[in-house]
């Protein structure tokens, strides 16, 4: 049966007893065991798993936090607009006022959501048109708006303009 320290290359002396000993290969002293990574051996394998697995848990906290960031805001009375794109086009989003002021409210990627509050200038209008313009190929989508305090608008954005809708709550 073979000794299960075989599969490392490293130079090998059995001694007459049949316990088996390493030379080292230039630093004087045998090879550290707990430095064998795959049979690689690495000078501090703690310090390269301690630094992914920081690595790790900074991402995913980073995402976390968005997350808690957008729950922990406090809803205030006003009008909210929520914007769920199930396109595949990223979208940018316009209030236009009169036909002629135009307010950018932000840009809603493929396939996700946006949640902004309206600014006090499109609450005191009351009636306006919201605008999908996407940033590549696909036909631009309009919505005619009325609102009063306190609601939420969420507007479905489909690929076919045809099938998206508002909904008041």
């Amino acid at each position: 049966m073979p000794h299960a320290d075989e599969d490392f290359n490293w130079p090998r002396v059995v001694t007459h007893r049949g316990t088996v000993r390493y030379r080292s290969r230039g630093s004087g002293r045998p090879p550290n065991k707990k430095s064998l990574v795959f049979g690689i051996r690495f000078a501090a394998p703690k310090v390269l798993i301690g630094s992914f697995l920081l690595l790790n848990a900074g991402c995913s906290a980073s995402t976390q936090a968005s997350g808690a960031i957008m729950a922990a805001t406090p809803v205030t009375p006003g009008v909210h607009l929520v914007l769920e794109n199930r396109g595949f086009s990223d979208l940018r989003i316009y209030a236009i006022l009169n036909d002629a002021a135009k307010f950018p409210l932000g840009t809603v990627g493929a396939l996700s959501t946006l949640h902004r509050a309206l600014p006090a200038s499109l609450i005191a209008a009351r009636n306006f048109q919201l605008v999908a313009v996407p940033l590549a190929l696909g036909e631009e989508t309009s919505i005619d708006v009325l609102i009063f305090e306190g609601e939420t608008l969420i507007w479905y954005l489909e690929n076919d303009a045809a099938f998206s809708h508002l909904v008041k709550r």
